[in-house]
C-alpha cells in the first residue's frame, strides 16, 4: 500500500545499498526504477500495479502517480488491521 492505494509488485530486484536512516519500505530514491529501503538493504520495483490499473514499469509510474522520496509502502495486511475497530 502507497498512500492509502494498494499495490502489487510484479517485478522487483535486491540492491547491496546501505539504506542509512530509512525505515522499511521508505524510498530512498527514485530513478528508472523505485528504490525502496528494506530491514537490509534497498529494493528496486521494476514494475508494479496500482489496485484497477494496469501492470506498468517503475518510469511511468513515478511519472504518473505522484510519488516521491520520504513516502513509505506498508503492508496492506497491516493497514487494514490499525483501522478496525
Amino acid at each position: 500500500e502507497l498512500a492509502g492505494r494498494r499495490i502489487k509488485i510484479h517485478r522487483a530486484s535486491p540492491m547491496t545499498l546501505d539504506p542509512g536512516d530509512a525505515v522499511p519500505g521508505e524510498v530512498v530514491a527514485l530513478d528508472e526504477n523505485i528504490q525502496v529501503a528494506c530491514a537490509q538493504g534497498v529494493l528496486e520495483i521494476i514494475e508494479l500495479q496500482e489496485s484497477g490499473r494496469k501492470r506498468v514499469d517503475a518510469r511511468a509510474f513515478i511519472a504518473g502517480r505522484g510519488i516521491a522520496v520520504g513516502d513509505r509502502f506498508l503492508d496492506a495486511r497491516l493497514s487494514d488491521e490499525r483501522t478496525e475497530p
